[in-house]
């Protein structure tokens, strides 16, 4: 009902242009907005498709509406299945609303979607896709916009919205929808994470468009970040570790498996000890049999601080 100010405003139409979208909606995190953004645009009869390993926020936004909710098997493996499940509800329900919901960079994995599969398949059946750019938002593309810029199809016609949050890259808190005018205005009568909850605090609002200051103002930053994590991707493969190749668009976070949460939980501690900090990631945030220590990079790791990281990774 109120908690607007000039700084919201200001920052969600800084959010729009650096997005390449007409409009952008603040929410307090990222996780409200997906349930925001879901919860407003499915409805009964319509059919959301998503990747299994989506962000539990987007599982959880999907399973909270009313419309039919399928999920098909990770990456372009899922590909396939999306299909006949988009071609059969096309045909059984011309009219409806089609979604196809995945996150840009999978944060468990490191890994990225292929956006231009993913919007071939909404082109062929008159489906939109909803992508949360969580952890590509300041990092990939060459202003820093996310995987969609980075893939050059960041203006595509079936790209619906963007979810970014203020909690990666950015520094801060806070959860950003970038779309179309008539889908950010359809958020704010409809969104209830927005309706219902306290806006972000001025201060924060200030803060996320002091980020996207640094975020234009300082590429070196990205440039920095992507060699980093070529080099400790390189170094860690040679050194044994498997499923480390994020492909065309490495990204900062790199997953040592382990497979049992009792051996991801002693590599952290080793970790640790050694002075980094590197989280166990263990059932049930990934299934059983895949636990294992993630890395997440920074831009200011120099090479001494990377040779201290393999160092240890080796010893533990």
């Amino acid at each position: 009902m109120c908690g607007t100010t000039p700084l919201h405003t200001q920052c969600e139409r800084r959010f729009a242009a650096f997005k390449h979208t007409q409009a952008a909606l603040l929410f307090p995190t990222g996780y409200a907005a997906n349930l925001g953004l879901l919860g407003a645009l499915a409805r009964p009869g319509d059919l959301v498709v998503q990747d299994r390993l989506n962000h539990a926020s987007l599982i959880d936004a999907a399973q909270g509406t009313r419309a039919t909710v399928r999920t098909v098997a990770h990456g372009t493996e899922g590909h396939a299945k999306a299909a006949r499940l988009l071609a059969e509800h096309h045909t059984a329900e011309p009219h409806a609303r089609r979604l196809l919901v995945n996150d840009s960079v999978f944060s468990m994995d490191g890994d990225t979607a292929d956006l231009g599969q993913l919007l071939n398949l909404c082109d062929a059946h008159d489906a939109w896709l909803i992508l949360d750019d969580a952890h590509a938002t300041g990092v990939l593309g060459s202003t820093g916009a996310g995987l969609a810029q980075a893939a050059g199809l960041h203006t595509h016609p079936r790209l619906l919205a963007t979810v970014s949050t203020g909690s990666k890259a950015l520094g801060g808190l806070g959860g950003v929808v970038a779309a179309s005018q008539a889908v950010i205005d359809t958020l704010v009568n409809h969104a209830r994470t927005l309706i219902y909850t306290t806006a972000p605090p001025p201060a924060q609002v200030a803060a996320l468009t002091a980020a996207l200051d640094v975020v234009a103002a300082e590429p070196q930053r990205r440039e920095q970040l992507r060699s980093n994590a070529l080099a400790l991707r390189a170094a860690l493969t040679k050194h044994g570790w498997a499923g480390l190749d994020a492909g065309e668009h490495p990204t900062a976070i790199l997953p040592l498996h382990v497979g049992s949460a009792k051996a991801a939980l002693a590599l952290a501690q080793r970790l640790e000890d050694a002075g980094i900090l590197a989280v166990a990631i263990r059932p049930p945030t990934v299934p059983p049999g895949t636990a294992r220590v993630r890395l997440s990079l920074r831009c200011d790791l120099t090479h001494a601080d990377l040779t201290q990281v393999i160092d240890a990774v080796g010893r533990a």
